[in-house]
């Protein structure tokens, strides 16, 4: 039997992020592609229409559907917008979105209107939306959709993929008792993909691990579960593969115009915005004078779905720091490549991070991240071994503050880190993403003609 987790085809690295052996490429991942563009599948997404975008959730769902339709594969989307907007995806080649009205947008945790798209969407799929060969699912919000489709008294005749963005219940900084909410919910998403005969799909190993305790034994044999999972990591999407490429010259050159002391995180509690700001302070009681003398401006940059909580922490960054800067907008990939070639250290203090796009696109502009030792998926990817990143305990003001100075005070290691987290990160792109999802869709299919 393979190994786990198993690796999707074509996903490979600048360096092996792993110390123990790569699973063997059995089937499923050895079948041709060649009827891949006769598919049609149905994406399932609360977050996914432009331009009410809010998360790297919605920007991933985006980059998949994106590609599938480049490869000739038919998708229906059915996501949720704002209730005050209108339909605003046209239908376009390959692709065709419906979008549910939703109350509350700005964040898919247990706060989101997550039961009224559930309605929305188990009520689309009752009326019926043709043949199709599999639903894609987008996290529990989407899984708990299908789930009352079948409580609806529907009948679900096609696999269920489940793709994880982000397992909920790792989460830190929530109550016990939205953590069993997530595991509960998070638990029903995997049981109802592997008993449909479908597949559970993980952006890490570390997310793998988790889901793969939260399915009952009973429901589905560990002999058939290899086949079941699959470990893909997200893309570096296009828009900053193209510019890593145009401007690799300029990027790879390290200019001392690099100012920003830069973190890219949402205004919540789970992704540890707090600790920037305690940083900020940390490093400037040791040394009033780190900002004249470094000519470092810290700059934040992230949407808010807890207004008073993010109140407080944009206070106290002005409190700390009167000359930081605050981005509180969701930017375009031009608008924020323009940040990061500007900036010398991107700060990412969260304790779990299901993957963090945002550390794999600063890497791709030449800067690297200071990120959490465990439970930052991206550092599969950017492996702090490989010198792709900087490792520390977050949690551990003292050595969070004390990396950060070193790095700041220290060009050549900085650079160093930047190139090695420039090659790893652009060795990963959107197109070997989707060959790799298409691959593993293609194969759950197959199995259950």
């Amino acid at each position: 039997m393979c190994s786990w987790p198993l690796r999707a085809p074509g996903f490979s690295y600048a360096d092996p992020p792993l110390t123990s052996p790569t699973p063997s490429l059995t089937p499923p991942y050895q079948l041709a592609m060649v009827i891949v563009s006769r598919r049609r599948l149905v994406y399932l997404s609360l977050e996914y229409c432009q331009p009410d975008l809010f998360s790297g959730s919605g920007i991933a769902a985006r980059a998949q559907v994106r590609g599938f339709a480049a490869k000739n594969v038919s998708v229906v989307v059915i996501c949720g917008r704002p209730a005050h907007t209108q339909q605003p995806e046209p239908a376009r080649r390959n692709v065709k979105v419906i979008s549910v009205p939703l109350d509350k947008w700005g964040t898919t945790d247990r706060c989101a209107s997550h039961q009224q798209y559930a309605e929305g969407v188990a009520r689309i799929l009752g009326d019926g939306l043709g043949q199709y060969d599999a639903i894609l699912a987008v996290d529990w919000t989407a899984a708990n959709a299908v789930r009352l489709f079948l409580c609806h008294g529907g009948t679900l005749k096609v696999p269920m993929i489940y793709l994880s963005f982000r397992v909920y219940c790792s989460m830190t900084g929530i109550s016990r008792d939205d953590a069993r909410f997530y595991r509960e919910e998070e638990a029903a998403a995997v049981d109802l993909a592997l008993t449909s005969g479908g597949g559970v799909v993980a952006l890490c190993d570390m997310d793998f691990e988790t889901l793969s305790t939260l399915r009952t034994a009973r429901s589905h044999p560990a002999d058939k579960l290899p086949h079941q999972f699959a470990v893909i990591p997200p893309m570096l999407r296009d828009e900053f593969s193209n510019i890593a490429k145009d401007d690799e010259d300029q990027i790879l050159d390290f200019p001392n115009n690099r100012m920003y002391l830069v973190s890219l995180v949402r205004l919540s509690r789970d992704k540890g915005p707090h600790r920037f700001v305690k940083l900020l302070q940390n490093l400037q009681q040791k040394d009033p004078d780190i900002w004249e003398r470094t000519g470092v401006v810290p700059l934040i940059c992230g949407s808010h779905s807890q207004p008073h909580y993010a109140d407080r922490i944009l206070r106290e960054l002005r409190s700390a720091v009167p000359h930081s800067v605050v981005i509180d907008k969701f930017l375009t990939p031009e608008e924020l490549a323009v940040v990061l070639k500007n900036s010398v250290l991107n700060i990412h203090p969260a304790e779990y991070e299901a993957y963090g796009m945002t550390i794999i696109e600063a890497a791709a502009m030449g800067c690297p991240t200071v990120l959490n030792r465990t439970g930052i998926g991206a550092t599969q990817l950017l492996d702090p071994k490989n010198k792709a990143c900087a490792a520390v305990d977050v949690t551990d003001e003292v050595a969070f503050a004390n990396t950060v100075r070193r790095l700041l005070e220290d060009a050549p290691r900085r650079q160093q880190l930047a190139h090695s987290a420039f090659l790893h990160a652009t060795s990963w792109t959107e197109a070997e993403h989707v060959r790799a999802l298409l691959a593993f869709t293609q194969d759950t299919i197959v199995r259950n003609s």
